[in-house]
């Protein structure tokens, strides 16, 4: 008798010990499902972040198409203003009076230096986490007609 009491609780033990695993397991699965669900939101959030820049981005991009860029890039830089990870900088190659100085960022760029007769590159780098942080725009040298 004492032996198949022994054997009951041995029994249980196994049971209890099963039922708990079981759970952990079903835990974890729903933990990374969760995960997984909030990692896919963030690839959204940054492609919605991104697009508003990258639709100007190219490497025959009309002056009228930059100043639109220019003046989204300092209206999100106001906006944004006390998040600094969140500030783009725009770099000028080839364009005078672009007010860029070496060595300092800045946060506010004038559109008037760009020229609606010229096509323009423009190429965006992104940062940490994908976003969008510098745009290179460079004056091409054959004139457009707009």
């Amino acid at each position: 008798m004492e032996n198949a009491t022994k054997a009951l609780l041995i029994a249980a033990a196994i049971l209890i010990a099963i039922v708990v695993i079981t759970l952990g397991v079903f835990v974890l699965g729903k933990g990374s499902t969760l995960v997984k669900e909030n990692s896919d939101m963030s690839e959204v959030e940054v492609t919605t972040y991104n697009s508003k820049f990258e639709g100007y981005c190219g490497k025959n991009v009309r002056g009228a198409q930059v100043r639109q860029l220019i003046n989204a890039v300092n209206q999100h830089n106001r906006t944004n203003a006390d998040d600094v990870s969140r500030q783009i900088e725009l770099v000028f190659t080839g364009i005078d009076g672009s007010g860029a100085s070496a060595g300092k960022p800045q946060t506010k760029y004038e559109a008037s230096v760009i020229k609606t007769g010229y096509s323009y590159s423009v190429d965006p780098d992104h940062g940490q986490g994908g976003l969008v942080n510098k745009i290179t725009i460079e004056q091409g040298k054959e004139k457009t007609t707009e």
